[in-house]
C-alpha cells in the first residue's frame, strides 16, 4: 500500500489534494488530452490500509504521454516536469521480487534490472507500472520504447497486467528487429 501512505504523506505536508497536484503539475504540463479530473477519486478499503487509494483514470494516449516522460528522464517539450534525479531514483532497483525473472522493485515501479533474465528476454533494461483494471505502461530508456496496454477499466477481469503487458512487450520488440 505504498501509493495510499506517498499520497497521504504528499497531502499531509503539501496540504494539497494529490489528483489536483496531478492535474496541474503532470497532466496539463504534458498536454493529456483526455484527462478528467471527474473521473479520478479516492476508494478506501478500511480492511487493508487507513489510507485511501487514488484512482486516476487515463486513455491509452494519455497513459502513453506518461511513460514518454519518464523515457525522456522526465522532460517534456523544453520543460523539466519531473527532476531527472527523481526518475533514476524511483526506478532504481531496490529489491527483487521474482528471482526466476529477475523482476525487480523501484519506488512504486517493477524494474526489469540490466542482465536479468527478463531484461535478457526483452532485450532491454527498463521498468514498468501495472494498474488496478489490468493496464500496464512499460519503459525501455535504452530501446527508446515505450508500450502501453489498457483494457477495459470498466469491466475488470483479474489478468496479471505485468504478464501480459511484456507478451505485448516482447512481439512489439521482436517486430522491431
Amino acid at each position: 500500500w505504498d501509493f495510499n501512505v506517498a499520497t497521504a504523506i504528499f497531502e499531509q505536508k503539501t496540504g494539497i489534494d494529490s489528483l489536483q497536484a496531478f492535474k496541474t503539475e503532470i497532466a496539463d504540463p504534458i498536454g493529456m488530452q483526455d484527462f478528467n479530473l471527474d473521473e479520478c477519486y479516492y476508494s478506501y478499503e478500511p480492511e487493508k490500509s487507513q489510507y485511501p487509494a487514488t484512482q486516476i483514470r487515463m486513455s491509452a494516449r494519455d497513459l502513453l504521454r506518461f511513460g514518454v516522460l519518464y523515457q525522456r528522464d522526465g522532460k517534456w517539450l523544453s520543460q523539466q516536469i519531473i527532476p531527472s534525479s527523481w526518475i533514476a531514483e524511483s526506478t532504481e532497483t531496490y529489491s527483487i521480487m521474482d528471482n526466476q525473472s529477475g523482476i525487480g522493485y523501484g519506488y512504486m515501479w517493477k524494474t526489469i534490472p540490466e542482465g536479468s533474465p527478463i531484461a535478457q528476454m526483452v532485450g532491454s533494461s527498463g521498468y514498468y507500472h501495472t494498474g488496478v483494471g489490468v493496464q500496464v505502461v512499460i519503459v525501455l530508456p535504452e530501446s527508446k520504447l515505450v508500450i502501453v496496454e489498457l483494457m477495459n477499466t470498466d469491466n475488470p477481469g483479474w489478468v496479471d497486467p505485468g504478464e501480459i503487458g511484456m507478451q505485448l512487450g516482447l512481439e512489439i520488440i521482436n517486430a522491431r528487429n
